[in-house]
Parts: C-alpha cells; structure tokens; sequence
C-alpha cells in the first residue's frame, strides 16, 4: 500500500470523526438555545397571567390553540412546584394533519415544552401548565442540519 492512499484513509477518517463529534456539540449546543427561548416564552405567559389576575381578581379565559395551551386546575395550597418540564399535548385544528387524515377529528399529538405554576385568586388556589409547542423548533434543526 502506498504512503498516499494510508495517508488519505487516515486523513479521512479523522475527518468523520471530528464531524460527527461536532455536529453532536453543534446539535446539542442549538437545541439547548432554542429551549431556553421557549422557556423565556413560557415565563413571559406567566407573567401576563399573574397580571391579569392582580388586575382582574379571575382567572383568564382558556382558548385552545395550535401553539399554545393553558389550562387551570385547582390544587392544594402549597402542592405545586414551579418547575419546567417536557411533555406531549393535544394540538387541535391542525391544518397539516387534516389534509393527512380526514376521517379523524382533526386532532394530534405533538411535542411541547410546558412550565407548571400556581396561583392563588380569592380563597382558591390553582395550578397553572402552560405548554407550547416545540415542532417549530425541532423543524429548525433539521433545517440547520439538512
């Protein structure tokens, strides 16, 4: 075997390697960016939450959403921790998905990043789980990496 073709095994070789390595680093280090902007969001919906309840004393109306989701539950005083959490949700109404399935009730599950609070209005305490969906940011990266 010649010095060249090993040479360019070698050459070739640690240049897979290193790609893979960095486009994992790259992956991780983009989704991480985007779910931090999707919990910026998040924090940003609780906070138009509390305000309208400070300025209203009720809840705010529910409305479902392709996007978004909020929904209300009452809860034992104290029972609920403010944490963020991945989960899946119900996305209503999806045009993408009616066209695939029409015999369906235009509904699927999609990802979501969700933030779980509390609220307290009058004597009643409620928990509050905002979820949005994370598609579009999942499509982004398989934009980025196509």
């Amino acid at each position: 075997m010649k010095l060249i073709t090993r040479y360019n095994r070698v050459n070739l070789l640690t240049t897979v390697i290193v790609m893979l390595i960095t486009g994992f680093i790259y992956y991780q280090v983009i989704s991480l960016i985007l779910i931090n902007q999707l919990e910026k969001n998040l924090e940003v919906e609780e906070d138009e939450i509390f305000e309208y309840v400070d300025l209203n004393h009720h809840l705010p109306q529910v409305f479902k959403s392709n996007d978004q989701q909020i929904t209300f539950t009452e809860a034992r005083p104290g029972s609920v921790k403010r944490q963020f959490i991945n989960t899946v949700y119900r996305n209503y109404n999806n045009a993408k998905y009616a066209k695939r399935h029409p015999r369906r009730n235009d509904e699927e599950f999609e990802t979501g990043r969700g933030l779980i609070t509390s609220v307290t209005v009058g004597n009643k305490y409620y928990k509050i789980l905002i979820v949005v969906s994370t598609v579009e940011a999942e499509d982004l990266i398989q934009i980025i990496f196509g």
